[in-house]
């Protein structure tokens, strides 16, 4: 249970990784904030990677899914807010 565990939260990450550089992006350029379409394609990006990831869980280990389902959806909250209150705290 715990490998599934890790295994969500690594996927998580992995998904909030698209926010994070989008984020420092915009931190970089100033008070002009990201686009619409970099935030479409941030989450399309993370919702492919995570659903993805959770699927392949699922082929390899059906009992595995709702663990690694669940953990990367927190990682992947937590993932992201962490980058928004890094970005946040980096804007003028």
């Amino acid at each position: 249970m715990a490998a599934q565990i890790l295994a969500g939260v690594v996927l998580g990450l992995a998904g909030a990784a698209p926010f994070a550089v989008v984020l420092t992006r915009s931190a970089a350029r100033g008070s002009k904030g990201p686009g619409v379409k970099s935030g479409l394609a941030c989450v399309i990006v993370s919702s492919a990677i995570i659903l993805v990831g959770a699927a392949l869980a699922r082929r390899a280990n059906p009992a595995a899914f709702v663990p690694v389902a669940v953990s990367a959806a927190l990682a992947l909250l937590a993932g992201v807010t962490v980058a928004a209150l890094v970005t946040w705290r980096r804007l003028p």
